[in-house]
């Protein structure tokens, strides 16, 4: 008799909203916000590169990405995840979400752009 296994769900590599602020302020990464257009109008991260989760392109995020990290943000993280999974799969590249996404980086005390 043979028992199934569960497939392996991958654990998403995260990094903190402290931690990306670095990493965009040193250049060394880029992020993606999966957002909506107008969720994004209301209120972004400065140097945030829109790609909506809705008609998500690999090939534009690996455009904008120059070769430099990739994290992944949303409102709270759910779409941010999904992304990255999609992301990782079609590319074979290392990616990160944002802990707390959008919110998680507002409740660190970090600046956002709000028109």
């Amino acid at each position: 008799m043979h028992q199934a296994t569960a497939a392996a769900v991958p654990t998403i590599p995260s990094v903190t909203p402290e931690e990306a602020a670095h990493w965009l302020r040193s250049g060394e990464a880029v992020l993606i916000d999966v957002r909506e257009e107008n969720e994004y109008s209301q209120a972004r991260i400065e140097g945030a590169v829109l790609v909506p989760l809705s008609r998500f392109n690999v090939f534009e995020v690996a455009e904008a990405s120059g070769g430099k990290k990739v994290i992944f943000q949303c409102r709270s993280g759910r779409r941010a995840e999904k992304t990255w999974a999609y992301y990782t799969k079609a590319t074979k590249r290392p990616a990160w979400c944002m802990e707390g996404s959008l919110q998680g980086w507002i409740e660190a005390g970090l600046p956002v752009v709000e028109d």
